[in-house]
């Protein structure tokens, strides 16, 4: 086999990584890569899309990347049910806007919010949106192990491909390699809109603000999803929340800003908020004051960070426009640092009060901070994921600096907040795990102490299916150590 050197870039990040990689597109080829692998006793990590911010798709030293991008792109109708719902088997390089392109009238339960990422790597990390985990909308996946044995995994077969089925969401791709999915599409009509509630505009520390979340999240009438948006240090904050309205409704108040199919303008206008972070807090107060309502496509309104992907060839091109931006430090790389933290929905003000007595230490970045998101989230029944399996509601809030230009010199300082973050909410918000999804800024200990349970769990899982422990990323590394996966962790017996 031949391996091509490309240059890996997370996205958000400054950072780049020359790696020799290998491509795969069947099931086929990716087991004769693996066995190819294995012979050489070269480690390796799987590469999707190259969606993620943090370093999940990164070699470690001396290893290679096994693309699977394009893997198994096909997607097969298995059944259809009485209400219009389809099972489909679709191979894991199927990203959603592929979905969305063979299935104009069908839906994915709970996506990302962009459409570029791959069913794969949005299984991996176990993505989740306002409503609920992505994962629940799979029923059976074919998982090829890193020894190139295949597995069946579902919760109706017996053995190790029922076990699996429940350990492989937000494992992190640590276990194998997913070929394919069974996958639930829903019915919906191509022009159903949402409308977008703005229940709450104010001060992010009021009370008001914390009853917003927790009654939009309550809501039968807004089972799409509710979320805050919060801006600079305990300034100002909206709630709002998602209502699917029946068909044929009016539309109400003007259009929820990117969610329309003008998606150069959403690239190019999340240049410029990149560069100027108060650009998205004016927008959005400008959209969502107090009990303000908006319209959007049900299509947009899921996927409404659409435009980011498309940001680095938008603002790369040629003319006055673009030329200006770049003139004014726009960096179509979006450079940013990005991090979250899952915790019990129980703990939500506690863990608020911690974020922003951290951030009163680091004045001088307050002013990158571009954007601060909560969303409150239904109990976890996958056990990988960042949170693991848990009988309670959760809480994640995700903390967004920018670094464009000479903001980048301000980088130390924002891992360290992060950093302090982390390691003060372990010590003073009893359940808090910093999220394995995005960028992790945590000293290792901690890291660590937050995660004992999925390094246990998916270790004693590696030891089992990977004996050689062939498959590593510079993402686990960080949780197990460069040692590699720990001696203690022991799952079942060592054969399959």
């Amino acid at each position: 086999m031949q391996a091509m050197q490309q240059v890996l870039r997370p996205a958000g990040s400054v950072d780049s990584y020359p790696v020799d990689v290998f491509q795969v597109q069947t099931k086929e080829e990716l087991i004769c890569a693996l066995e190819h692998l294995r012979r050489t006793k070269k480690r390796f990590i799987p590469i999707g899309a190259q969606r993620s911010f943090g370093q999940h798709f990164v070699p470690v030293e001396g290893a290679v990347g096994l693309d699977v991008s394009s893997l198994e792109r096909n997607v097969e109708v298995l059944e259809e049910g009485e209400d219009g719902s389809l099972w489909v088997r679709a191979g894991a390089g199927i990203r959603f806007i592929d979905l969305r392109q063979q299935f104009p009238e069908h839906r994915v339960l709970h996506p990302p919010t962009t459409d570029t990422i791959t069913l794969g790597g949005a299984f991996a990390a176990c993505v989740h949106n306002m409503s609920g985990y992505f994962a629940s909308g799979i029923r059976a996946f074919e998982l090829v192990l890193p020894t190139g044995e295949e597995v069946f995994c579902s919760a109706e077969v017996e053995g190790v491909g029922a076990e699996l089925f429940s350990i492989v969401p937000g494992a992190m791709g640590a276990l194998g390699v997913v070929c394919s999915f069974e996958l639930l599409l829903q019915p919906v009509a191509r022009d159903t809109t949402w409308h977008v509630h703005s229940l709450y505009a104010g001060p992010v520390m009021a009370d008001e603000f914390y009853r917003a979340v927790e009654s939009g999240f309550e809501s039968e009438k807004f089972a799409e999803g509710c979320g805050a948006f919060m801006y600079g240090n305990r300034g100002w904050g909206a709630v709002v929340a998602d209502e699917q309205l029946p068909l044929g409704s009016p539309r109400q108040g003007g259009q929820a800003p990117l969610t329309d199919d003008k998606l150069d303008q959403q690239a190019f206008a999340q240049g410029i908020a990149n560069r100027f972070p108060r650009v998205a807090e004016w927008i959005v107060r400008k959209s969502y004051s107090m009990g303000a309502k908006r319209w959007a496509p049900w299509y947009g309104a899921q996927f409404f960070q659409r435009g980011y992907d498309r940001a680095f060839d938008v603002c790369s091109r040629s003319g006055l426009k673009y030329g200006l931006a770049r003139a004014f430090g726009v960096d179509g790389r979006l450079p940013i640092m990005h991090q979250a933290w899952f915790f019990p929905r129980e703990q939500l003000r506690n863990f608020m009060k911690t974020y922003f007595e951290v951030l009163d230490q680091f004045p001088d970045i307050e002013s990158r901070a571009e954007q601060q998101d909560l969303v409150l989230l239904q109990p976890c029944a996958y056990p990988a994921h960042s949170m693991g399996q848990t009988s309670f509601d959760l809480a994640v809030v995700t903390s967004s600096f920018t670094i464009p230009g000479s903001a980048r010199k301000l980088r130390p300082q924002i891992e360290e907040f992060y950093r302090r973050v982390s390691a003060f909410s372990l010590e003073k918000v009893p359940g808090t795990r910093v999220s394995l999804c995005k960028q992790v800024h945590a000293d290792s200990h901690v890291l660590k102490a937050m995660h004992a349970p999925w390094i246990e769990l998916i270790g004693g899982w590696k030891k089992r299916l990977d004996p050689e422990d062939l498959l590593c990323s510079r993402h686990l590394e960080d949780l197990f150590g460069s040692e590699g996966v720990p001696e203690q962790s022991i799952v079942g017996d060592d054969a399959l």
